[in-house]
């Protein structure tokens, strides 16, 4: 079977406490509510690519343990294909601690465990050239999404990346082997700076040398989109929602986008099936819960 997409990085489990408040230093904050739920961006976009009607696959590294269980079941019932899915016999699965106030502010603390340890080596080719699309997003370790990136340039497979802050944070001599293969580049407006270290045109400047198209999330100000082949830039809007949560919001953003890219929609329209993504993602608590269907996305946008 021939995959629309396939998103390459983390799986986590995430520990999401729901507090009134973030602490101070040497502060101490009570959680009334505590949640596990599946979660790591790379699954994240993959499941809501999923959902909105792609073939979807899955590249990363899992322990062999409970927690790794689950995420292959929530995998399975997802209908993501993981033929690419290592599994660890000593590495435990990754978590994400994350804290979320009452305005869906969130401060987060990942480890990576095995998922930052997917080696190179442990990448399928074949796997790879079989899909139309792979989506890279955050990893300290980028070396296996530079070795998959390459096995796409040379099959003719179309190559996005979200860096998100794990790869936006390293030096930019570090990172530069990577997006230079990029065909999409997906990311938030801070990230883009800290990439670049440049206020926000300069980037989008500096950007245009690497890569054909870029979309930048801006928050509640919306989407930026630069087609750079045809000299184009599309600014748009958010959709006005009340926030629960912004756990999440740029990997629905990425499925958005892709989604409209991969069913054939104009750039504009890519825009606003991200924005739309982000919008029903951060109604809900958790990274996947306000993920759309297709069609409730389209409906959205139709109705907004």
């Amino acid at each position: 079977m021939k995959l629309d997409i396939i998103c390459e990085g983390a799986a986590l489990i995430d520990m999401v406490a729901l507090v009134d408040r973030f602490p101070n230093i040497d502060d101490e904050v009570f959680v009334p509510k505590l949640e596990f739920k599946c979660g790591g961006s790379a699954a994240n976009t993959a499941v809501a690519c999923s959902k909105l009607n792609l073939k979807t696959g899955f590249i990363g590294k899992i322990g062999k343990d409970p927690f790794g269980s689950l995420l292959i079941d929530d995998f399975n019932r997802n209908s993501i294909n993981i033929e690419n899915l290592v599994i660890s016999e000593v590495l435990p699965t990754g978590n994400c601690y994350a804290a979320v106030d009452k305005k869906g502010n969130r401060i987060l603390y990942a480890f990576s465990g095995a998922a930052n340890e997917l080696n190179p080596n442990e990448l399928k080719e074949d796997y790879i050239k079989n899909s139309r699309l792979i989506h890279l997003a955050s990893l300290k370790n980028i070396l296996p999404l530079i070795k998959s990136a390459e096995i796409a340039q040379k099959n003719d497979v179309l190559i996005s990346l979200n860096p998100g802050a794990l790869i936006a944070d390293q030096p930019f001599e570090n990172i530069k082997p990577l997006i230079s293969k990029i065909d999409i580049f997906i990311s938030s407006e801070s990230e883009l700076k800290k990439i670049f270290d440049d206020n926000l045109e300069n980037s989008l400047k500096k950007l245009k040398k690497f890569v054909k198209i870029c979309a930048i999330t801006q928050g509640s100000r919306g989407s930026l989109i630069n087609d750079y082949e045809n000299n184009e830039q599309f600014v748009i809007p958010s959709y006005k929602v009340d926030v629960k949560d912004t756990t999440g919001a740029g990997d629905a953003y990425s499925a958005g986008f892709l989604s409209g890219l991969l069913h054939n929609k104009d750039l504009f329209t890519c825009g606003k099936m991200g924005n739309a993504a982000a919008a029903l993602c951060i109604q809900k608590i958790g990274a996947r819960f306000g993920i759309p269907s297709y069609n409730e996305l389209m409906t959205f946008i139709e109705e907004n």
